[in-house]
């Protein structure tokens, strides 16, 4: 047999060429005749659903890696999104490729309506996956999505794998279609949702020099009753005011766009950068009831998500030798637990925050200080429980003037204390409206 094989090693190398390489021209002619959908933007205007496809086309000839695909955008209308969709299909001239769909960014304009409606095509669709990251735009989603074209080819085309990140490090919420839709049905019937918003260096600073500063400000305003402990306790919050922002846009034109036509936003062809902490959308039963977009409440909520292992946080200590310095401290590893009791037949969700690995990265003062005393060090570590307190205590407050769940206290109430929350609350509107809240913050490790 061996000596068959070195006869015969010239024709069976003929062989196996005529066997692969007819199907490798096969191969090749049909990736040249498809488009791969990378991400969607929907927005709603008069005219219906105004549909946006980011779209990688392969470059055919070009050998040198990452050369050979690039970024461009075909847009389309229709009653549905099902139909935009369609018509997106055929407007390309090629075979369109959903299975690689990883982003969904609704538009401000569908903020309107019930958005489950919106989602429903994600979810019924058998190419793209619900697991597919959800987005939300201030404006329009299409402006948003366009600027991908400015970023870097393996950032605009990967959405779903940047938000992992920026989740484990506090700056945004990863939620998929179908995570978000499982949270708008099930006992809170609170979903949440990060916004999706690029901009220039220079856009990013303007931005920054009008918003508000710092996550370690004051505490928030509330009511009820409790005292703070030397853990650093934070009881019997609750908020006052109800009420919930919305606003209405519009869609752009039906015809097919490409971003090297001036690209979305006045940002032409600048390089685009992510915003960071962007505010995070607020769903209940489906409606939008609000956003978590001061920097204290979105801090305050990330600290909250078991998923954010990690996170920055600044403090300025009250009193000792760092009395009106800022410190930077850098939350390396947390968690949290928390579970509903009843008070007096008033639901209570009591929170405790652990800092397992925490250090302290940087004191800005005008002299070196080469060690903190042990006083001093106690005071870092009061004001660090302080600062987590508040910050956790204000989204809460937030969320609650528009009756937004977003800690799944009922969730939590309705599983294991069944016969007490159906005998007291008829709604989880009345549940939420009574809800207070303690907060408890240990820091095991903090590291000079």
């Amino acid at each position: 047999m061996k000596n068959l094989f070195k006869k015969h090693i010239g024709l069976i190398i003929i062989l196996i060429i005529l066997l692969v390489f007819p199907t490798s021209l096969s191969n090749q002619a049909r990736l040249n005749m498809r488009i791969i959908v990378t991400g969607i933007a929907v927005d709603k205007s008069e005219d219906g659903y105004e549909v946006t496809a980011q779209i990688a086309k392969i470059t055919p000839g070009t050998n040198a890696p990452g050369t050979n695909a690039t970024i461009d955008f075909i847009t389309d209308k229709d009653d549905t999104i099902s139909g935009a969709i369609s018509k997106l299909s055929y407007k390309a001239g090629k075979v369109a490729a959903f299975s690689h769909t990883n982003f969904v960014i609704l538009g401000k304009t569908l903020l309107e309506e019930d958005i489950t409606k919106c989602l429903d095509y994600f979810i019924r669709d058998k190419f793209i996956k619900n697991s597919a990251l959800l987005l939300f735009a201030e404006e329009n989603a299409k402006d948003e999505i366009m600027k991908t074209k400015n970023i870097e080819l393996s950032v605009g085309l990967g959405l779903q794998k940047v938000y992992l990140y920026k989740e484990r490090d506090g700056d945004g919420v990863m939620s998929t279609v179908l995570n978000f839709l499982n949270n708008t049905k099930n006992f809170s019937k609170t979903a949440t949702a990060s916004v999706f918003k690029l901009a220039s260096n220079e856009e990013s600073k303007s931005s920054e020099s009008s918003g508000s500063s710092g996550s370690g400000g004051s505490s928030s305003s509330g009511e009820g009753s409790g005292g703070s402990s030397s853990e650093g306790e934070s009881g019997g919050l609750e908020g006052s005011s109800k009420g919930g922002g919305e606003g209405s846009g519009s869609g752009g034109s039906t015809s097919s766009q490409s971003s090297s036509s001036g690209g979305a936003g006045g940002s032409g062809s600048q390089t685009q950068f992510f915003m960071p902490r962007t505010s995070i959308m607020c769903f209940v039963d489906g409606q939008f009831a609000g956003k978590l977009k001061e920097d204290k409440d979105i801090l305050g909520f990330m600290l909250f998500k078991n998923k954010c292992t990690s996170i920055d946080l600044n403090i300025e200590p009250k009193e000792g030798k760092l009395a009106g310095e800022k410190l930077a401290i850098n939350i390396r590893n947390k968690s949290s637990n928390y579970s509903v009791r009843y008070e007096n037949r008033k639901p209570c969700i009591d929170v405790t925050f652990t800092i397992n690995n925490a250090d302290i990265n940087e004191i800005l003062t005008k002299e070196i200080i080469p060690e903190l005393s042990e006083e001093d060090f106690q005071i870092v570590i009061k004001t660090i429980k302080e600062t987590v307190s508040e910050a956790i205590a204000s989204s809460f407050i937030t969320a609650k003037s528009f009756g937004a769940d977003i800690f799944n206290a009922y969730e939590n109430a309705y599983k294991f204390h069944y016969k007490e929350t159906t005998q007291y609350y008829s709604s989880v509107e009345d549940f939420v409206n009574d809800l207070k809240l303690n907060v408890k913050v240990n820091v095991t490790k903090l590291d000079y």
